[in-house]
Parts: C-alpha cells; structure tokens; sequence
C-alpha cells in the first residue's frame, strides 16, 4: 500500500511538472509580437505604429519592399521580432483624406 502511495505521489509530480513544462513552450513559442494600430510616422526605414489596445508607440525598423506604398494615417498589422517587421499587412486608412 505504502508503495501505491509513493508511486501515485511520483507520477502526479512527474505529470503536473510536464504540464507546467508544456505550459510554459506554449507561451515562449511564439516568434515575436503582433501589433495592430495605426501609422504615425515613417522615418528612414523605421516606422512608428500606435497600438489600438495599449495607446502605446512602438518604432520598428523595416525593409524598402515592406515600406512601399505604406502611408501615415495607415492601420496595420506589424508581426515583429526584435524591433524588426517579420511582416506589414495594411488594414485600412484611418483618415481617408490622407490615402
């Protein structure tokens, strides 16, 4: 009896461990952020993006091909990774007068 004990006690640490484990890669699995807001500004080859959710102005560096056609006044999702644009896709224009 006293060894069913011990043995259940040694598979619940083993499995709760692993799901913590597996918790865990699930959130640090993801290659970079996701920001959706709208274009501030466009400097260079930086761009300035105001988060919709947070009201929060991020600076993400970018290519010449992914700036092209890209506009201030523009809503855009930017997947970044290490302050750099993975990818830029447009949403809309903010204000219309400016597209």
């Amino acid at each position: 009896m006293k060894r069913l004990i011990t043995l259940s006690l040694v598979f619940a640490l083993v499995f709760s461990t692993a799901a913590l484990g597996a918790k865990k890669n699930v959130r640090t699995s993801k290659a970079g952020n996701a920001i959706v807001g709208e274009v501030v500004s466009i400097e260079g080859r930086t761009i300035t993006v105001k988060d919709d959710k947070t009201g929060k102005e991020s600076k993400i560096g970018a290519t010449k091909a992914q700036l092209k056609g890209l506009k201030e006044g523009y809503r855009v999702e930017v997947k970044e990774s290490k302050g750099r644009a993975k990818s830029i896709k447009v949403l809309g224009i903010t204000n219309p007068s400016q597209g």
